[in-house]
């Protein structure tokens, strides 16, 4: 593969459409479209370079939520401990805690949750005035 063909690869990585790649590389516009075509010689080389590039993102994002999630469980543990929070932000935080503790993927119906989380509030509320712990 000679140069112009790894920078075309990596162009179209970047998001540039094939007529920009062929101006910035000074090739026709139909020769960089045939390149990228399923049975094109640069086809099965850009699938190859946009798997690696996407997997080294990902291990690279991966990483860094990995080196702040103890910092992340201990803002959460914080709120879920500080007597001061409203009672909704302590039991979210525990559930935030828990969930990511064993991994839980987001629940498409929790804004369902809190608005019944608020409502179990509401009705206590009114039979106690009192704060909760």
């Amino acid at each position: 593969m000679d140069l112009n063909e790894k920078n075309a690869i990596q162009l179209k990585y970047q998001g540039y459409k094939y007529e920009r790649i062929a101006k910035l590389l000074n090739i026709e516009y139909d020769t960089i479209v045939s390149w990228f075509r399923t049975d094109g010689k640069l086809f099965e080389d850009y699938n190859n370079y946009e798997h690696d590039h996407n997997k080294m993102i990902d291990d690279m994002a991966n990483n860094l939520l990995k080196k702040n999630l103890n910092n992340a469980c201990e803002v959460l543990i914080n709120e879920m401990n500080d007597m001061k929070n409203a009672p909704q932000i302590r039991i979210k935080a525990a559930c935030e805690v828990l969930n990511r503790i064993w991994g839980v993927k987001p629940d498409i119906n929790q804004n369902k949750k809190n608005d019944d989380l608020k409502n179990f509030f509401d009705e206590i509320s009114i039979y106690d005035n009192r704060d909760l712990p």
